[in-house]
């Protein structure tokens, strides 16, 4: 008797085709592929390219930090991050040698303070008058300009006069010009003639 009561409610109905349209509603969306958005956001497409690319952060001083060129820029909106071709890094402290980093590919990420450097990376310092010039050879390199650092997991082989030390990563700080060789070191000096 209660069960033919239920049944007859006037609004019994009414649930049961409300049940039925949030049903096909849901396995509509769930069946039907999603609709591409349209702002390209999707797509791994360069929004813009920059030939012969130039940035200079200046310091409070008004003097150039550093210094990062590229012969080809391109931007991806879906990542908000850049690619450099044949990129270069070049950094100033008052009274010190510069320091370059070179490398055939590097990727610049959307803050702006990260520099991944990759494929025959190359940082040198200019010779100063206590100090001989100093190469670092690797494969990749991360530079973080605003904070002075420099590090890398991979492999290097550095040079300096008649120092030759080969590591498997390290941690450079250019502020007090002091190298981490993180695994696997190796050094070799040669004493100079007299």
């Amino acid at each position: 008797m209660r069960n033919s009561l239920f049944r007859s409610a006037p609004w019994f109905p009414l649930m049961v085709l409300g049940l039925l349209a949030a049903l096909s509603y849901w396995l509509s969306q769930v069946v039907q592929p999603h609709k591409p958005r349209l702002d390209g956001s999707d797509r791994h497409d360069p929004d813009y390219v920059i030939e012969h690319f130039v940035a200079t952060r200046m310091g409070a001083d008004g003097l150039p930090q550093h210094v990062l060129t590229a012969d080809k820029l391109l931007h991806f909106p879906d990542n908000d991050v850049s690619e450099l071709f044949v990129a270069r890094l070049t950094q100033y402290k008052p009274g010190l040698p510069s320091e370059h980093v070179v490398a055939e590919h590097a990727l610049l990420d959307k803050s702006g303070k990260k520099i991944t450097f990759l494929g025959g990376v190359t940082l040198t310092r200019e010779a100063s008058k206590v100090k001989p010039a100093l190469r670092i050879y690797t494969t990749s390199l991360i530079a973080l300009p605003d904070s002075k650092r420099i590090m890398t997991d991979a492999v290097i082989v550095l040079t300096e006069g008649t120092t030759k030390i080969t590591a498997q990563g390290m941690d450079y700080d250019q502020l007090t010009r002091k190298v981490l060789f993180k695994h696997r070191v190796r050094a070799q000096y040669q004493k100079g003639r007299n």
